[in-house]
């Protein structure tokens, strides 16, 4: 996350994280020994808990003001799914 920005208005905001390399590597045993003791079925856990400490420990530096953010493309139009659909011959 330390080399992570927002730019809003031409104004960049900087992301820092603030995990110490114990913190990470004991979040990454405890995440490898809950996915091979659940045989792959805490996955989803794992990768929850990796959410969760990555939001905690990361920091925005700035006077950010959330409010002022605007969808860039307002009309975004991705034909992603269609194609899917017609590659497995689908018809909804």
């Amino acid at each position: 996350t330390d080399h992570s920005y927002l730019e809003l208005n031409d104004e960049k905001f900087y992301f820092h994280g603030g995990a110490t390399t114990s913190e990470v590597f004991s979040l990454m045993l405890g995440n490898m020994l809950l996915i091979i003791f659940t045989l792959g079925i805490g996955t989803p856990w794992a990768i929850v808990r990796s959410v969760k400490f990555t939001l905690q420990n990361t920091m925005l530096h700035g006077a950010f003001d959330p409010t002022a953010i605007e969808q860039t493309e307002p009309e975004f139009n991705d034909a992603t799914g269609d194609m899917l659909l017609d590659a497995l011959d689908l018809d909804l």
